[in-house]
């Protein structure tokens, strides 16, 4: 593509003819840079369509001094040429915008940028996923999805750019034939004595009666009558002789050849009408026909744009999560991000660079509806690329009927913990009190009765059997066989050793670990118990809901920063008592 005329030589195809690869050439918009291999090459001195253009004297001096800076030493896995480039690296899963659109058949002459989007023709094509040292790129969602608006939008502009048909070449030679016809009609009158063959005549009728007089003359005179009125008689029958001829049988027949050349004409002009008009209709009809397959390629790129979101719509009502293209494009764009900045060996400075895109992109997320918080700089890849953004409607309702099925079978399992601990308490407190009365009966008669009844009452029975034990053996092993012979009492002795059910799932660390990810604090980066009241019940609705065993459901609701008394409130809030005795309040 030629120069504008005053706007000097092309950078880019100035650097391509000195041998520098298209996809090196990029455009720092920070400073306003062409660069090269991510290093600042030239500040062109204008700017036209996206494209940069600089006097011959300018680009040799920026392309001397980049040849200098080829003997400085380069960063092995990054181009970093120079001592002043900029880090510049293909980013995971990405391509270059020139390559990609070179891919299509669009030549770099036609692809610019200009304040932060792709152009095509100096119109908007769409805004790249990243800018790494004046190159952009795109993620694959990203692309398709810029490349078939563009391809929507390119297609309108023709078909409304060409709405009237082309002009037909046919029709001037139509309206000059169809000129020269209505002028032939008009012209059938015609001069038979100035047409060539009525002279032709004339002159051999002119000869004739001149032959005719002479005869007659030769004739008189030799009988004498040379100079006799009758022979100018007979000279004059012989001319009125001709001019007759002329008139009633030369004149009529002229006059026929002439029309019948004029019509001939005319037939062979009207002739000629109808193949030029054929040929008027099949050229209008090509270009109708041209007009109806821009229509159809439109029609078929917007059926296909439309087939793409019906499908993405359909896969929502399915899977509960739906993301327009763009946002699907932020999303891979972040966590190829993510994925890269957290690649083993690479720099401060590398990291800095693409932590600065991905600012970009989270602010662009927030305007589009995406939390950013998600994708925050503080969540790693694995954990950013478990969220689900975009749920739906439908998908926001199956989650709370999970969740609401997790914190019932939750509190269904505290509850029964509790029914379970309540029952054991009972028992406990009735098989004691059957072990009591045997003991009570068989010290009765022992000096310690009164001791054994009083720490009975104020400590327990196994704190008074271990006084009476110390104070008098045998009535210690007196006791314990009275204990031992009856089966309501010695039930008590085995109260503790029954094993508890198996617990599956999830352990108290790893509970306490997930849900303190949920409260993180932005500032600080660490967990921060939350203030407000619903969000702490809240937490002890997701901790019942994982059905720890019993104890560590408290350990894990404590360390969340909930006080006993709060559990107990909750307690009552959602676990129904037993219709006990009470005997468990009593005993305590």
């Amino acid at each position: 593509m030629a120069s504008p005329s005053g706007y000097g030589s092309n950078v880019r195809q100035s650097l391509v003819s000195n041998g520098v690869s298209n996809n090196d050439i990029g455009y720092n918009k920070t400073n306003g840079y062409v660069t090269v291999k991510g290093q600042d090459f030239l500040k062109p001195s204008k700017v036209l369509d996206g494209v940069s253009y600089d006097t011959l004297s300018n680009f040799n001096n920026a392309w001397n001094s980049y040849n200098k800076s080829q003997t400085q030493p380069s960063t092995s896995g990054y181009s970093t040429t120079g001592t002043t480039s900029t880090p510049s690296y293909v980013p995971q899963g990405m391509t270059s915008t020139r390559d990609a659109l070179n891919s299509y058949g669009i030549d770099n002459s036609r692809i610019g940028y200009n304040n932060g989007a792709t152009t095509v023709d100096g119109r908007y094509f769409g805004t790249p996923s990243v800018n790494l040292g004046g190159t952009t790129y795109y993620d694959q969602t990203g692309f398709n999805n810029a490349l078939g608006n563009y391809q929507i939008g390119d297609m309108k502009q023709q078909i409304l750019g060409n709405t009237q048909l082309p002009e037909n070449a046919y029709t001037a030679q139509i309206d000059a034939l169809m000129k020269q016809l209505n002028q032939s009609a008009n012209t059938q009158n015609v001069d038979a004595y100035g047409t060539p063959e009525y002279a032709a005549y004339q002159a051999q009728a002119d000869r004739r009666a001149q032959a005719g007089t002479r005869a007659a003359q030769e004739a008189l005179g030799s009988a004498g009558f040379g100079r006799s009125t009758a022979l100018g008689e007979r000279a004059q029958g012989i001319q009125n002789e001709q001019t007759e001829y002329l008139d009633t049988q030369v004149i009529p027949m002229i006059l026929q050849n002439e029309r019948a050349k004029q019509q001939q004409v005319y037939d062979n002009l009207a002739n000629l009408l109808n193949p030029l008009m054929q040929q008027q209709g099949y050229t209008d009809q090509r270009s109708q026909q041209n007009l109806q397959n821009q229509y159809n390629a439109l029609g078929m790129l917007t059926s296909e744009q439309q087939r793409g979101l019906d499908n993405n719509r359909a896969d929502a009502s399915l899977t509960g999560t739906y993301l327009t293209p763009e946002q699907q494009s932020m999303v891979n764009s972040l966590l190829s991000l993510k994925q890269q900045a957290e690649t083993k060996g690479i720099t401060k400075d590398q990291r800095n660079i693409l932590s600065k895109q991905a600012d970009q992109i989270r602010s662009r997320m927030q305007a589009s509806g995406i939390d950013p918080t998600q994708y925050g700089a503080n969540v790693n890849f694995n954990t950013a690329s478990q969220n689900t953004p975009g749920r739906t409607l439908q998908g926001q309702q199956l989650d709370m009927q999970k969740q609401d099925q997790q914190f019932n079978q939750g509190m269904q399992t505290r509850q029964q913990d509790f029914t379970e601990k309540q029952t054991g308490i009972d028992n406990d407190f009735r098989s004691e009190q059957f072990a009591y009365a045997k003991a009570r009966d068989a010290v009765a008669d022992s000096q310690w009765s009164q001791q054994f009844n009083q720490n009975a009452t104020q400590f327990g029975l196994n704190y008074a059997l271990q006084q009476l034990q110390q104070q008098d053996d045998q009535a210690y092993r007196n006791a314990m066989l009275s204990i031992n012979q009856d089966e309501n009492s010695r039930a008590w002795l085995g109260l503790g050793n029954t094993p508890a059910a198996e617990y599956n799932g999830m352990n108290a660390n790893q509970v306490l670990s997930a849900l303190q990810s949920q409260y993180i604090d932005p500032t600080t980066e660490k967990y921060a118990p939350p203030k407000d009241a619903a969000t702490r019940e809240q937490i002890y609705q997701q901790v019942a809901g994982y059905g720890l065993p019993q104890g560590q459901d408290d350990q894990v609701m404590l360390s969340m920063g909930l006080t006993t008394k709060e559990i107990q409130e909750f307690d009552k809030k959602y676990i129904q008592p037993s219709t006990g005795t009470g005997a468990a309040s009593a005993g305590k």
